[in-house]
Parts: structure tokens; sequence; C-alpha cells
């Protein structure tokens, strides 16, 4: 008895039961959430839930791969291509790879290894920049002489080098001056065909030296001018300078005179008149020698000098 009443009191939660199974449940699922991000290389993983607690997964394709920037993997060189590869900026995946044109010779400026002269050749050549290689070689000319032409009393030079090379031109006078230098006409000749009675005169004037030379023409017909030249040496001998002195022949005597500074550590001076010039008026020039046994010359010695007040030459 007790079981039946038992089986009545269950019936209706069966009832409900039944009901309720009879009604189908449709899932509604959440937002989408990622579990593995999908790469370059790999794909991703995404999830979602429905509320019954019921999970749903879904895969993330495979993402493309982003160009980066071209690695140089090998340099070309002068004459080699090089290689580059170009690099995704994501993975670092090689993407592409691609040969480098080789990049040729630069060429540098032209070196001399051997100058050209007058008269032989040199050699000169050119590196590339880069690669120091040698690219190219050649000759240069012997550049010639450049002659000056020469002079009445000198051969042709060459500016260059300095060789000389002919003869002399030579002069030519015409009416006593040559038509090329302008350069007079010089004639040795013996002074006693011009002069007589050669004399040295010297004196002493408040610490300077005075001397005077004198003379008697013989023959001055066309002569415009008179050059004396006179030595000078101090008491050891040692040469101090030339005097030179023009003057007018404008009488039948003629004289020189000059006045010399002494030197403070001497005062013993020899002069000496070496050569006399008579230019003539067709623009010719005598020349007289004096030589040595003939040289006009004194010795000149003071006892009494100031050398206070004696200047140096």
């Amino acid at each position: 008895m007790k079981k039946l009443l038992l089986t009545l009191a269950l019936v209706p939660v069966l009832i409900l039961l039944l009901s309720a199974c009879a009604v189908k449940h449709v899932h509604e699922y959440g937002e989408w959430t990622v579990t593995k991000k999908a790469t370059c290389l790999e794909e991703g993983l995404q999830e979602r839930y429905c509320s019954c607690g019921e999970k749903q997964e879904q895969s993330i394709p495979v993402e493309d791969h982003t160009d980066g920037d071209w690695i140089i993997e090998k340099e070309p060189t002068c004459t080699e291509n090089g290689t580059r590869q170009l690099i995704c900026a994501k993975c670092s995946t090689v993407l592409k790879s691609e040969s480098v044109k080789s990049t040729g010779h630069i060429e540098g400026d032209w070196i001399t290894d051997k100058s050209a002269t007058c008269t032989t050749a040199g050699k000169r050549h050119i590196n590339c920049t880069k690669c120091g290689i040698e690219l190219k070689e050649e000759t240069i000319d012997a550049t010639g002489h450049d002659w000056d032409g020469g002079s009445c009393e000198a051969a042709s030079k060459c500016r260059k080098c300095g060789r000389t090379t002919g003869t002399k031109l030579g002069h030519n006078f015409v009416n006593g001056r040559c038509t090329r230098c302008n350069k007079s006409q010089t004639k040795n000749i013996d002074m006693s065909a011009r002069l007589t009675k050669r004399l040295f005169i010297s004196g002493y004037y408040d610490h300077y030296l005075y001397y005077s030379t004198g003379f008697n023409w013989v023959d001055k017909s066309n002569v415009t001018a008179v050059i004396l030249y006179v030595d000078l040496y101090n008491s050891n001998g040692a040469y101090r300078k030339t005097l030179r002195y023009v003057y007018s022949p404008d009488s039948d005597t003629g004289s020189i005179s000059a006045l010399l500074r002494l030197d403070g550590a001497d005062n013993k001076w020899k002069a000496e008149l070496v050569k006399i010039e008579f230019v003539i008026s067709d623009g010719t020039t005598e020349v007289a020698n004096v030589y040595y046994s003939e040289k006009l010359s004194t010795s000149f010695e003071f006892t009494n000098v100031d050398r206070s007040k004696i200047l140096t030459p």
C-alpha cells in the first residue's frame, strides 16, 4: 500500500521533467577570446562560451609577411656581383633574395711614375679609387727643347733643361753699335795711344782718404767720355771694392778724385788704377787694361788718426 502511495506522489514530478525535455536548448555564445595570436608562420586560436558552459573554438588564419629592409648579404665589388635579402619586418623570415650588380671601377687621377724630359719619354698610370687596381698606363711624350734663340754672346739655351746648342750669334756692329743687342763695340788699345803722364796723388782730410789721378792727353779725338776703374785694398792685401768714375774729357788735362771712409781697424790703404775705358762718338768703347807692371798704385798710412771718428766702409 505504501509503495502505491509513493508511486502516485512521483507521477507529477515525472510529468514536469518530461515536459521540460520536450523544449530544445539554443546556445548563445559570447565574444571571441584569442588564446593564441596568429603569426606570419602559424595559425592562431580563439574561443567563446555559451551561458550553459558550452565552448566553441576557431582557428585564426596565418598573417601575411610585411616587407622590411633589404639586407646586404655580400657586398658587390668592382668586378663581382653581390647578393641581398628582403627580410620580413615581423618574423625576420627571408622573403626574397637577389643579385646586386658589380659597381665597376672608378678612375682616379693620373699618377706620374716618371716625368718626361726634353729628350726622354715619361710614364704615368691611373688606379681605381675603390680597389686600387691599375686601370691604365701610358707613355708621356718627351716635351722637346724650348730654345731661347741665343744671343750675341751666348749659344741658344733650352729654357727647361738648360742645355745649350750651336754657337753664339755674334755681334753685328754698325757704326760702333750692335744691331742685335745694342751693345757698343769694344776695342782693346794701348793706353799710351790716348794718355801720358799718369799720376796718382793722395791725402787725408778729417778721417777720410782723399786721392786723385791725373793725366795728359795724347789723342782725345772723338772721345765723349772717360771711365776709370780703381781697386782698393786694406793693409792685409784684402780686396775691398772697385770704384768707377765717369767724366768728360773737356780739357787737355783730366783728373779724378774721391773721398773714401777709412776702415776703423786699419790705417793703411792701397789703391790701384786697373782699367780705363774711352767712349767714342761712334758708339765704340776702347778699353786700355792697366797691367801689373804699369799699374798706378800708392799706399797710404796715417799715424795720427782719431779712431773714434773713423767710419767703416
